[in-house]
């Protein structure tokens, strides 16, 4: 008997599965899934067995024999087997990339460790008003044909509640429960609601568990003595005997693909792909849905369950442009610092929070307060401090040299007005000395918040710390205008994304909330302000089904990487022009072949675009392509 293993290693592209002779001493006991050992390339390493044959295949050398079994009970049933295969095929992956990152191999000792839950288990609790349209989301859920299902929530306490009712329903049929979060800290906050329903039941994986923690919690999973496993978007492949449910919270966040390394998958895609497989019921839940997702529920592809109801608190936008024209160059509006003002004085902490990438600065005469406007609409321009040292409208694209005089005036004295983390910081210890001022960010990490009068964060702070800090009475956005400018299909959505989840953070404060823009009438900033998701929804879906993006198209990313300039030019030549002559015909080539230098390396990207699904021959294509590119299959963002 011939056994076809693949090798738990990373290999080149062409080599994926070798044949092992099963030795007499292990007949009967090989089972397709186990993990077995083997020696290869005169090492012993772990291998998958992917399939058995009866014969051996016509091959002039010989063929090594399996050595030894590493675990009796095969880590991948039938499914999952299949499920591997078909992550292979669609996001054109090696299968022993795919088997060495996501099956653990047994531990050299293995000893029941008992991991730490950093908070006690917590009754979950909703309002009495709430009571009624939580059970309204359970009936539409039970009454459905559709197995794939999209909770449109806006309270995150409803949502908990809809949640655990379901997830007990589906334990008290045997079935088992895989849930998806977007990180760590997501996976905190749910934990103690679980542990209060399911307690021994519960299997965690992450990537901060030790090795051998994490093999302890994928054998609860794999023995079914876990009923409910939790963990980020490797916990896809967790080996559930009887699934029944996958809950993917937060589907909108980017977490879910893995995007800056191989094998780059869509843990939402390859869920849709198990369910699909098992028939299992999927569970996406959302504040502010991907545009691809909620497409599919006026198609009927997925089933919406929403709360239906909107609330009516008075969210507030200040326009920056009238600053200026006040004579306010701060990136502190006077309203923010008025509002700053009482709370110090009243004992109560203010919040200011910028986006990581909100980091632009404008421009302004010192001496006669010009401000370098736009010649073409009047917005003001742009500072970008890269190696071309230009001012660039992000309104309508108009772009000129960063003169070093003002041109109303000529002096030389001029003041770049912008919003990054130090610079606010800096600004508000000026105009607020006596009060405690904390930086929290990647440059300014600390243990614990403190107990500090006004706090300046970015993404970082709001997953870290926001939620410990208690006696808010203001929640502002900063700046958020580098969002929607970003040269990136996804970019109106993702702005949507992060002022409502600021908004909702306000709202669980019970804090006033403030939006600065010097770009107020933009529709995302005043939609999302309304909360007005099918609106912004229905504006976005014109954009993308004129440009032939996602759900109208399907996208390609490939990036080239190279220590070697020369070289990196010549093969993203040789590849873009291959990639024109031979399929010109229904796919948009996008980029400009522009290169990049980072971390010591040279790199290009080309984009795919197609109104219809890619051909077989130009994947196949793209398969083969040698070591150095990255193929990155419905990338998240074109960036």
């Amino acid at each position: 008997m011939i056994a076809e293993i693949i090798p738990l290693l990373r290999l080149p592209k062409a080599l994926t599965y070798f044949d092992y002779k099963i030795p007499s001493t292990l007949e009967g006991n090989i089972k397709i899934g186990q993990l077995v050992g083997i020696s290869f390339r005169n090492k012993m390493v772990g291998g998958l067995v992917f399939n058995i044959k009866n014969s051996e295949t016509d091959n002039k050398w010989k063929i090594k024999e399996i050595s030894k079994i590493w675990n009796e009970d095969p880590e991948l049933d039938e499914n999952y087997l299949k499920l591997f295969k078909w992550i292979s095929e669609y996001f054109l992956t090696p299968l022993p990339l795919l088997a060495k990152t996501f099956i653990p191999l047994p531990p050299l000792r293995t000893r029941e460790i008992k991991i730490k839950k950093k908070t006690p288990p917590l009754s979950p609790s909703i309002s009495g008003k709430d009571v009624n349209g939580v059970k309204n989301i359970l009936q539409n859920f039970h009454d459905s044909k559709n197995n794939i299902f999209l909770l449109h929530y806006q309270n995150k306490k409803n949502k908990t509640a809809v949640y655990l009712k379901i997830i007990s329903e589906t334990v008290k049929k045997n079935k088992q429960v895989l849930i998806l979060m977007p990180q760590i800290t997501d996976i905190e906050e749910l934990l103690p609601h679980l542990d209060y329903f399911f307690a021994n039941k519960i299997a965690l994986l992450h990537g901060e568990l030790l090795k051998t923690e994490y093999w302890q919690e994928w054998q609860k999973i794999k023995s079914g003595k876990a009923m409910v496993a939790v963990g980020t978007r490797s916990a896809i492949f967790a080996p559930c005997k009887n699934l029944g449910l996958i809950i993917i919270d937060g589907e909108e966040a980017s977490d879910f693909k893995q995007s800056d390394r191989n094998p780059r998958y869509d843990a939402r895609i390859v869920a849709m792909e198990l369910a699909r497989l098992t028939g299992t019921k999927v569970l996406l839940g959302s504040q502010t849905p991907r545009i691809e997702t909620y497409h599919k529920t006026k198609n009927s592809e997925i089933k919406l369950l929403s709360e239906n109801k909107k609330d009516n608190n008075n969210y507030l936008s200040v326009d920056m442009g009238q600053e200026i024209k006040k004579k306010n160059f701060s990136p502190i509006s006077s309203e923010i610092k008025n509002i700053i003002e009482k709370n110090f004085n009243n004992k109560k902490k203010s919040v200011l929070l910028l986006n990581k990438r909100g980091s632009s600065n404008m421009v302004a005469c010192r001496d006669c307060e010009h401000v370098f406007n736009c010649k073409d609409c009047g917005k003001p321009l742009v500072y970008h401090e890269d190696a071309t040292k230009k001012l660039i409208c992000h309104n309508c694209g108009y772009k000129e040299v960063a003169s070093l005089n003002c041109p109303k005036c000529r002096g030389v004295s001029l003041k770049f007005i912008g919003a990054g983390t130090e610079k606010v910081e800096k600004e508000i210890k000026k105009l607020f000395p006596a009060a405690n001022v904390l930086r929290i960010d990647k440059d300014a990490m600390i243990k614990e918040a403190g107990d500090a009068d006004i706090y300046i964060g970015t993404e970082f702070f709001i997953k870290n710390y926001l939620p410990q800090i208690n006696n808010i009475d203001l929640v502002a956005i900063i700046s958020a205008d580098s969002l929607i400018f970003r040269p990136d299909f996804r970019s109106g959505e993702k702005t949507f994304e992060w002022v409502t989840k600021i908004m909702n953070i306000s709202d669980q404060k019970k804090s006033l909330f403030i939006l600065q823009t010097f770009y107020p009438d933009n529709y995302i900033f005043k939609l999302a302000l309304k909360r007005e998701y099918e609106f912004f929804f229905n504006e976005e879906l014109t954009g993308r089904k004129n440009f032939s993006y996602p759900p109208f198209g399907k996208l390609i990313k490939l990036t080239y990487s190279s220590k070697n300039e020369r070289m990196s030019n010549l093969e993203i030549f040789k590849v873009r022009k291959f990639l024109t002559d031979k399929f010109i015909d229904g796919v948009e080539i996008l980029g400009d072949g522009e290169m990049e230098k980072t971390k010591q390396k040279f790199s290009s990207k080309i984009v795919l675009k197609s109104s219809e699904n890619f051909t077989s021959e130009l994947l196949e294509y793209l398969k083969n392509l040698p070591d150095g590119w990255a193929i990155d299959i419905d990338p998240e963002s074109l960036l």
